[in-house]
């Protein structure tokens, strides 16, 4: 009897140990489910299948998404954002639009975000994004950014007569998701946005293992003072029978609705306070304190409602780059804590220099005598 083991592009670890049962794998895994999976239904009592660190992990994140599957972006969008505890609501800096759009008012210069990580040095998660102020963001500021998992050689085991694993084949899964973004003033103190997310996944080699779907974002801003702006989000508004992943197996996966509120306070110069809120019941505390002109150092904590995960980091400008670097320390799942690079760009404002207007010359009406 064949045992299939199931990925997820937020699970590191294939290597973990313990053990779980089909049941658990079955509505963790849409796609390996019907005919087949209820066939492994009928046999838990005498098969079991070796459970990874990643799959307990995957239940965990899905007990706090809802049912339905994950959105990678909440995975957070650049080592800055995730050095802060995750809390980009608004965050105001150009990889926080792809979490709130309306975070677009404060990027009028063309800019790229990138990040790596390589979760327990298995998963591979990274992230690129470009972002393009419409005539330096008067009419608006649009973005494209694209997030990518993969976990390659996993493999599908068998028990032997004495009740061991062995290995009999191996797969590879991955997860892409794609957004698009435009975000602008829509009033003296308001900005809104959107985003159009395109979600990929697959199961290499396993018959009627990909799926893919879409799903759209709204994001709000207010702007009461100048040190304080207030953010909400509407995460994946659109009904199941729009926005669902379908699988070829024609399974869909629902993609959960979340709301995000937060803030961004800055009390003194270069100190910035950030605080988010999920409606899944996630808190996340960040703060940011540049201690000399192109050096910040950060902190946060996230707030999961049965554990803390702590983070910190540190970011360097310079010349128009920015290089940020981040550790997350995963207390439920101690394996999961990872560090975490990016690089940026930010086009420098243009400017000119000013020249005093000299005087014209009177004519000398002698000159021409």
């Amino acid at each position: 009897m064949t045992g299939i083991i199931c990925p997820h592009p937020l699970i590191p670890s294939p290597r973990g140990r313990g053990e779980i049962g089909y049941i658990a794998l079955a509505r963790a895994c849409p796609p390996l489910a019907g005919k087949r999976a209820e066939y492994l239904l009928r046999r838990i009592s005498k098969y079991r299948v070796r459970a990874f660190t990643f799959i307990i992990l995957l239940l965990a994140l899905s007990g706090m998404a809802g049912a339905g599957a994950l959105d990678i972006s909440q995975f957070g969008m650049g080592a800055r954002a995730i050095a802060m505890g995750k809390a980009q609501a608004a965050a105001q800096d150009p990889a926080s639009i792809f979490i709130n759009p309306a975070n677009a008012k404060a990027i009028d210069q063309f800019s790229a975000t990138s990040m790596y990580s390589n979760l327990a040095e298995d998963l591979n998660f990274s992230e690129l994004g470009l972002v393009f102020p419409i005539r330096e963001g008067s009419l608006g500021t649009a973005g494209i950014s694209y997030l990518g998992s993969t976990l390659s050689g996993m493999q599908a085991t068998s028990l032997d007569a004495n009740g061991r694993t062995y290995p009999v084949s191996s797969f590879d899964y991955g997860s892409k998701l794609l957004i698009l973004g435009y975000g602008k003033t829509v009033a003296p103190n308001v900005s809104a946005g959107g985003l159009l997310k395109i979600f990929s996944k697959s199961f290499e080699g396993i018959q009627g293992g990909s799926g893919t779907g879409a799903d759209i974002d709204l994001g709000f801003n207010y702007y009461p003072r100048d040190n304080l702006v207030l953010g909400a989000i509407l995460q994946n508004i659109l009904p199941q029978w729009l926005s669902s992943i379908g699988w070829g197996t024609g399974l869909a996966e629902d993609i959960p609705f979340n709301i995000k509120v937060g803030g961004a306070y800055t009390p003194i110069t270069d100190l910035l306070m950030l605080a988010d809120y999920d409606s899944s019941g996630i808190l996340h505390f960040g703060t940011e304190y540049w201690i000399r002109k192109n050096l910040a150092l950060r902190g946060g904590l996230e707030d999961l409602s049965n554990s803390l995960n702590f983070s910190a980091g540190a970011g360097v400008k310079y010349a128009g780059f920015s290089f940020d670097y981040a550790y997350c320390v995963d207390v439920s799942v101690w394996s999961n804590s990872a560090h975490y690079f990016s690089i940026g760009y930010e086009l420098p404002h243009k400017t000119f220099e000013s020249r005093p207007i000299m005087p014209a010359n009177r004519m000398d009406n002698n000159a021409y005598l």
